[in-house]
């Protein structure tokens, strides 16, 4: 009589990983998502919006401000590595407010090549908005004939004129916060990059002959190009506006040229006898496509702002800066704790 070995089998365990690995898919995405749409963190690495920013600052930078945009490249997220074949059209979603005067915003570089959303990431303060006209004189900013005065924390170059037979120290400089090198400029005459708070400080002081802005001289290259300026005899340069149709002469070439070859990607030339071509029609007029945004830093006399590349289009604004989350001063090898939670403005 043959019998039959009846057996069991043991259940699978189920597998420890695969809840892990679904968290942090999840957890992936969120912080994907977060980055993309809501806020991204930026660190400061230059010294061009001194005092309000200082090197080593972490940042907080809001996307919902303006309109997030949705990716035009697909990339190894949280690195610099894409996919240079594939192109999406990106799209700017709804933002809850309009670029103002004064806010200060990171965008892309306009000046480098390659997709936008992938060149390198600057912060400078909006001094300029579309259809306003910027022009400098004596380091004094107009928009619209209006003046753009230096705001607390915003640095400039200053010459002060000591009386040589008084017994002053450079050390008093240090005492009132000056942060910058003091160059000598002459006989009892010091360069010095301070707030405007601080010259007037200076300004107060019983050994002090003169104090007056340290105008830079022409020569810089400075856009447009072919101009002959300087940072601190700048313009007039009206910023193109979306819509806004502008009649093509001597004047308004130089400045749209950029704007419609780099920007708006149509070529566009001068011909021998005066007229212009874009696209391949002659025209009198050009319509821009988008809103452009003139940029300074608050370290006027050292940052690399419109002066000298042009105007920041619509489509490279990243967004609004918001908040300092984390300040490390590697000079003195600590983290700066009352910069910690500060807000931008």
């Amino acid at each position: 009589m043959t019998t039959a070995t009846e057996t069991t089998e043991t259940p699978a365990k189920p597998s420890r990983l695969r809840p892990l690995l679904l968290v942090l898919a999840v957890a992936l995405v969120v912080a994907l998502s977060i980055r993309l749409f809501v806020a991204e963190a930026f660190r400061i690495p230059t010294a061009s919006m001194e005092e309000n920013l200082l090197i080593g600052d972490f940042l907080l930078v809001s996307k919902l401000h303006y309109g997030s945009r949705t990716p035009a490249t697909l990339g190894l997220p949280f690195s610099d590595r894409y996919l240079s074949s594939i192109t999406l059209p990106s799209v700017r979603l709804p933002g809850f407010g309009a670029v103002e005067r004064g806010d200060v915003i990171v965008f892309n570089h306009p000046s480098e090549r390659g997709p936008v959303e992938r060149r390198t990431h600057y912060i400078k303060r909006v001094v300029g908005l579309p259809g306003d006209t910027v022009s400098i004189t004596g380091k004094e900013v107009r928009v619209g004939g209006e003046r753009f005065g230096l705001g607390p924390g915003m640095l400039s170059d200053w010459l002060v004129t000591i009386d040589t037979r008084s017994a002053f120290s450079l050390d008093a400089f240090r005492e009132i916060g000056v942060r910058r090198a003091v160059v000598r400029e002459g006989d009892g005459m010091w360069r010095v990059r301070m707030t405007l708070a601080q010259a007037e400080t200076v300004a107060a002081w019983d050994s002090v002959l003169d104090l007056r802005p340290a105008i830079a001289e022409s020569g810089a290259m400075l856009f447009p190009a072919g101009t002959h300026q300087s940072l601190d005899a700048y313009g007039p340069v009206a910023i193109p506006k979306r819509g806004e149709t502008v009649r093509l002469d001597g004047t308004t070439w130089p400045v749209l040229r950029d704007v419609i070859e780099r920007h708006e990607g149509h070529t566009a030339r001068r011909l021998a006898d005066g007229r212009f071509e874009i696209g391949g029609e002659i025209v009198t007029a050009y319509t821009p496509e988008q809103d452009y945004y003139f940029v300074l830093g608050d370290n006027r006399d050292d940052s690399s702002d419109s002066r000298r590349w042009g105007f920041v289009p619509r489509d490279h604004i990243v967004g609004k800066a918001m908040i300092v989350y984390f300040s490390w001063d590697a000079a003195e090898g600590k983290p700066r704790f009352e910069r910690i939670g500060r807000a931008i403005r």
